[in-house]
């Protein structure tokens, strides 16, 4: 008995560390304003931002490339995704992102760092990316974009009137929603 009574306090001691990490990991999405004509663009903003007083670690066995306004994605910790259509954490899943460069084109990628593993600086935005102990680059984990239309095919058409719904996702499974009306 009392050997179990040792592991569950262990388990939820664990447990209680990751609900106060996850509580130091702020998730932010701006946009510029909330309306626009057809035309105009809207700025996007998305933030990781760690309010820990400690180096976070994260060790990774595969590349973590999310979605971006570009063919080539990003190897920061955030990412977003725009829908026509007014959406909600219950059904963007059923969404269809918009493609803000053409599918069909073949584009130049930067480097993608190989990563085993990445730092989380403490009170800051800041993420180191390491591959097996080597510092390979620092970088905010900030993604901004100005957007004014989206691709459909070979075709680029601005934003058409509606409501858009922007999405801001993380590695640790945060997700914001914010939205965004064409007049």
């Amino acid at each position: 008995m009392l050997i179990i009574s040792i592991i569950i306090i262990q388990k939820q001691q664990k447990k209680l560390k990751m609900i106060s990490t996850l509580k130091a990991l702020h998730l932010s999405l701006k946009l510029n304003t909330t309306k626009i004509y057809a035309g105009q663009g809207i700025g996007i903003v998305v933030e990781l931002y760690y309010s820990g007083n400690n180096p976070l670690y994260i060790n990774v066995s595969f590349p973590i490339v999310f979605s971006s306004s570009t063919p080539c994605g990003t190897q920061k910790l955030v990412g977003f995704k725009v829908f026509k259509g007014y959406y909600t954490i219950e059904n963007i899943s059923m969404a269809k992102p918009l493609y803000f460069y053409k599918p069909s084109e073949y584009y130049y990628c930067p480097v993608i760092f190989a990563v085993t593993q990445y730092k989380l600086l403490p009170m800051s935005d800041e993420i180191q990316l390491i591959y097996n102990g080597r510092l390979q680059a620092t970088m905010h984990d900030v993604l901004m974009a100005s957007l004014n239309g989206y691709w459909i095919g070979s075709n680029f058409t601005y934003f058409q009137p509606g409501i858009y719904t922007v999405e801001a996702v993380d590695y640790f499974n945060q997700t914001v929603l914010a939205y965004f009306t064409v007049l």
